[in-house]
């Protein structure tokens, strides 16, 4: 599937009444004839698939796991709360640098157990989230980034997958490790 979201040509052009046409063109170029609704929601469902293929039955995590693959860096998956038909988790890989352990990149995901679907709730993007989804900001910013997310969660699953990432080279680890500064804003609810 071609995604416009990453074509580096792809700006936040305003169309009518100055709203941003990504997901507009998203719609026209990847799924003609469904709604902006429509197609977050096969997204979600995508995700479910792909996050399943990934982990298996992600009610049989808990805590902090690891998965190694050679030649590639190491991905966390971190279970935050267990409900009957929610999961909150957090992927990410982390790298060492000059200023210690990078978490990068880092998403925590909401899995709805019954329907089947995945959404990103919060991704690496910086300390613009603030800004995004503060009071003033008009709902159709708080979609384009929505849709963003999603469709970076969908990508980074594949390739996950791709790289060899399975649920059997998932083991559980005493926790996370820790970065100096953390470079996503986690929901202040998740914030430890």
């Amino acid at each position: 599937m071609t995604n416009p979201i990453s074509d580096s040509n792809n700006r936040l052009e305003p169309g009518a009444a100055g709203q941003p046409r990504l997901i507009a063109r998203v719609l026209r170029d990847v799924a003609p004839g469904m709604s902006g609704l429509d197609y977050l929601l096969k997204l979600y469902e995508e995700n479910f698939a792909l996050l399943r293929q990934l982990l298996g039955a992600v009610r049989d995590y808990s805590g902090a796991n690891l998965s190694h693959v050679p030649g590639k860096p190491p991905l966390w998956l971190e279970i935050i709360e267990q409900q009957p038909y929610t999961t909150i988790a957090r992927l990410t890989h982390s790298f060492n640098s000059e200023k210690g352990i990078v978490l990068d990149p880092n998403a925590y995901v909401r899995i709805y157990h019954d329907t089947r679907q995945v959404e990103a709730t919060h991704c690496h993007i910086g300390a613009h989230l603030k800004k995004l989804y503060s009071l003033d900001v008009p709902l159709h910013e708080v979609n384009q980034k929505r849709l963003r997310m999603t469709v970076f969660l969908n990508k980074w699953l594949r390739y996950l997958s791709d790289a060899g990432h399975l649920p059997t080279s998932f083991a559980p680890v005493d926790a996370l490790p820790k970065a100096p500064s953390s470079p996503i804003l986690a929901p202040e609810h998740l914030q430890r």
